[in-house]
């Protein structure tokens, strides 16, 4: 083998062997990179789970000024149905209250027309019968229209005394009671749908202090 055939054989052999190398082999991942690739995989849920969170507080937050709003609402609505309720029936209170000496004054008038003494056939006989249908004409319409209203009269005589609804003016002793009761009424007294508008006033007899306490029952 000449020189030259041998240099000839020798690059040959070079260039295969720089074939099959391929060139360099990439560099091996190594424990740190892959954590780090992980992290950026895992970093847009993260995100979202954040967000969605910040949401759902907002969205609580605003449900609860909401039902405090409602609950708020509701209640001004019933304090001012309550307090237009009670103004109108304190100004009905008060209207009646105001009509009930009207009321008292006719009854005056029909009794005073019912003890006027006039003689039969006298020119005058007829016109204060004639009166005294007048007055309890128009008395008996206005006690309709006030038992129209929840306005009721007190009963009093002969019913045990009651200070809540009854005014003792007058008091005498009698030994045939045993509780004081009421003997005689002077004004009449009215209620308003149960509550009292004004008491009556009246003469009441109380057991007599000589008379002996009751034997209490064995």
């Amino acid at each position: 083998m000449t020189d030259d055939e041998g240099r000839l054989e020798a690059a040959d052999l070079q260039a295969e062997g720089s074939g099959a190398g391929g060139g360099e082999p990439p560099p091996a991942t190594g424990p740190t990179e892959a954590m780090e690739l992980d992290a950026v995989a895992e970093a847009p849920g993260d995100a979202d789970d954040g967000f969605m969170s910040a949401s759902d507080a907002k969205l609580a937050e605003a449900n609860e000024r909401y039902v405090r709003l409602a609950a708020d609402f509701d209640n001004y609505r019933k304090r001012s149905q309550r307090e237009s309720q009670e103004l109108a029936a304190g100004a009905g209170e008060a209207l009646v209250k105001d009509l009930l000496p009207v009321l008292d004054n006719l009854e005056r008038a029909l009794a005073a027309c019912a003890e006027a003494k006039v003689e039969d056939g006298s020119p005058h006989a007829a016109a204060v019968e004639s009166v005294a249908k007048g007055v309890e004409l128009t008395m008996r319409q206005f006690q309709a229209v006030l038992a129209k209203q929840g306005v009721e009269r007190i009963q009093a005589v002969g019913k045990p005394f009651d200070p809540h609804r009854h005014e003792a003016l007058l008091q005498e002793e009698r030994e045939d009671a045993t509780v004081e009761t009421v003997t005689g009424e002077l004004e009449a007294g009215y209620v308003l749908r149960g509550r009292v508008l004004r008491p009556a006033k009246v003469r009441v007899a109380r057991p007599s202090s000589a008379r002996p306490p009751a034997k209490a029952s064995s």
